[in-house]
Order: structure tokens, then sequence, then C-alpha cells
């Protein structure tokens, strides 16, 4: 999520932890995108690859 409030006011502890939920909200992300590959491809192969 953006900053809505200038950095420099902002503890730098609070600003890291932003950057962690933002990073863990991404690796989510991904897994659903490897997910739905997984759903969509009928290559037994790279099924088996994305599992």
């Amino acid at each position: 999520m953006p900053f809505f409030e200038p950095l420099e006011k902002l503890d730098p502890k609070n600003v890291d932890l932003e950057r962690a939920r933002k990073s863990l909200r991404e690796e989510l992300e991904a897994i659903d995108f490897y997910q739905e590959r997984i759903d969509a491809t009928q290559d037994a192969s790279l099924k088996k690859l994305l599992e």
C-alpha cells in the first residue's frame, strides 16, 4: 500500500514493516498465479514442474 504520510515523518521500523507486508502480499499473489497455471495446463510434464 502507498504511504499517505511523508516518509520522513514515519518511524523507520513501521516503514520496514510495511515493506515486509508488501513483500508477503506479492508472494501470496505469486502463489495464486502458479495455481492458475497448474490448473490451466493440459501438459502433464509442465503441471508436474509447476507443482
